[in-house]
């Protein structure tokens, strides 16, 4: 999910941690890397000179035991367009099993959103 301000994203929820150079790379100076989930694995690796150099702030949390009201104001963010969740492709339900494919190869940069036509 993404906040976008001049010269680059101001806020990144990052969700797969396996992508984290890519959202350095799409941070603004002073820009921060909210890092809540690990869908890509446990390991990445990032050009900490970039990291350096942009003044970019990475923190770790996490939505497993996120409550209640801190989900309402993520919800309500994305509802007010404040923040924008990246959407990969969009499949129809019947496409289910080349959803679990591409999320199994590591393929999405984003989101798979599947529709109930």
């Amino acid at each position: 999910m993404l906040l976008q301000e001049v010269g680059g994203v101001h806020l990144v929820l990052e969700l797969v941690s396996s992508t984290l150079q890519t959202s350095l790379q799409s941070s603004a100076p002073d820009g921060r890397i909210v890092l809540i989930g690990n869908l890509g694995g446990k390991q990445a690796t990032v050009d900490t000179q970039a990291w350096r150099l942009k003044r970019v702030q990475v923190i770790g949390g996490g939505l497993l035991r996120a409550s209640v009201v801190n989900e309402e104001k993520i919800l309500r963010l994305i509802a007010e367009k404040a923040i924008t969740p990246y959407i990969e492709r969009t499949l129809s339900v019947e496409q289910t099993a080349e959803a679990h494919r591409l999320l199994e190869q590591g393929e999405p940069q984003g989101k798979i959103v599947l529709i109930h036509a």
